[in-house]
């Protein structure tokens, strides 16, 4: 169970949190630092209960685990912090190139900057490298763009609204994802993306 724990957390980095922030920093060595901090929703909370069957209340993120399977999955220097149990803020190091964001496209990075590679053909391959596990939690989200299915926004909402109700829908309705990004010479980009834009992805996103 614990270890199910981890994954999500792992998995929360990009896909599965209301409000996040994801922060790209291209070092001089060629290394990506990741900056991450978010909040999840309750329902996205209930979600994870229901797919581990949790009865830990609001505990959610353990991380002395996290830091500990970050680690063990080509990240490295990992800093893992939640005051309540319900969010996450993470400073991690990416070096080698072999760690899952590089292997499935999501990530790239030429040594000067980094660039986010956001489209059906990455994120099914994400799916496909995914831990049975998540690959179990991310078929609760019933997400088309990781089963190469074709879907607009609403229709997916209508999905998500007659499977687990109508306040879990407009609470992933509202849910989006905040990326930055910093060269190697310091300068800096955004990118603002709604989580139901990403879980259906009818267009590549090139950031």
């Amino acid at each position: 169970m614990k270890r199910f724990f981890i994954l999500l957390s792992i998995l929360s980095l990009f896909f599965i949190s209301c409000e996040s922030e994801n922060v790209l920093e291209q070092k001089k060595d060629g290394s990506v630092k990741v900056s991450f901090s978010e909040n999840s929703c309750d329902a996205i909370i209930e979600l994870i209960k229901y797919a581990t069957g949790s009865d830990e209340g609001n505990i959610v993120f353990d991380v002395k685990e996290i830091i500990s399977s970050l680690d063990k999955n080509k990240f490295s220097q990992t800093k893992a912090y939640s005051k309540f149990g319900t969010d996450l803020s993470i400073e991690t190091n990416i070096v080698d190139k072999e760690n899952f964001l590089f292997s499935s496209g999501i990530l790239k990075s030429n040594g000067e900057f980094c660039s986010v590679f956001l489209t059906e053909k990455n994120l099914v391959q994400f799916y496909k490298e995914s831990d049975e596990q998540i690959v179990s939690f991310l078929d609760l989200l019933l997400a088309p763009v990781f089963c190469d299915e074709k879907m607009t926004e609403n229709e997916y909402l209508e999905v998500i609204s007659s499977f687990y109700g109508n306040e879990f829908a407009k609470e992933l309705k509202q849910s989006n994802i905040l990326f930055k990004k910093i060269d190697v010479n310091g300068n800096k980009k955004e990118m603002k993306l709604s989580l139901v834009e990403l879980l259906t992805l009818n267009k590549d996103i090139l950031f």
